[in-house]
């Protein structure tokens, strides 16, 4: 997971680099509760605990990016 993290692609991209991160260690540490929409979005793209997820899409327009 850190060397792809560590490449070319992911040290232009910090956001991307950041939800990689983000996800395989949630999943790693078995925290699936971790990785929802709402959750990524606050905690990986700054976005409030409350943001609307049908008008802010961020997170599924990156996920198909990574």
């Amino acid at each position: 997971m850190l060397r792809v993290a560590a490449s070319p692609y992911f040290r232009k991209g910090p956001k991307l680099r950041a939800f990689l991160l983000y996800v395989c260690e949630n999943a790693l540490l078995d925290r699936v509760e971790n990785v929802r929409e709402q959750l990524i979005g606050s905690e990986v793209f700054g976005r409030s605990s409350e943001y609307n997820l049908s008008s802010d899409n961020i997170v599924r327009v990156e996920a198909r990016e990574l």
